[in-house]
């Protein structure tokens, strides 16, 4: 009971196939990274037949009244060092803040 909550602040979605409609798939998530800030986690939506990844996720989810960190401790209940940034997180990152910049200027 931290008292915080998390946020989806952006994401980008690169779908590699569709699913069948009612045909049954799971969502795999995982927290790859986080800054002082954020987490950066990746969800993978397969299918149960073949185990395809037919989509994958990268979201930024800002924590609110917290930081990740402290997540991380409570659940750990020891500090945990963020994992290095894989280079398509960096890039989801650049990318986001280029936005970000160029939305600033077209005010």
């Amino acid at each position: 009971k931290l008292g915080g909550s998390v946020a989806l602040g952006a994401s980008a979605i690169r779908f590699r196939r569709s699913l069948q409609f009612l045909s049954p798939f799971r969502v795999r998530t995982k927290i790859l990274c986080w800054d002082d800030k954020a987490f950066y986690i990746e969800q993978r939506i397969e299918t149960l037949k073949d185990n395809f990844i037919c989509a994958i996720i990268y979201s930024k989810c800002p924590v609110i009244r917290l930081s990740p960190a402290q997540v991380v401790e409570a659940t750990y209940r020891e500090p945990v060092e963020s994992p290095e940034f894989p280079p398509e997180v960096s890039t989801f990152i650049q990318m986001n803040n280029i936005s970000s910049e160029n939305l600033r200027k077209s005010l």
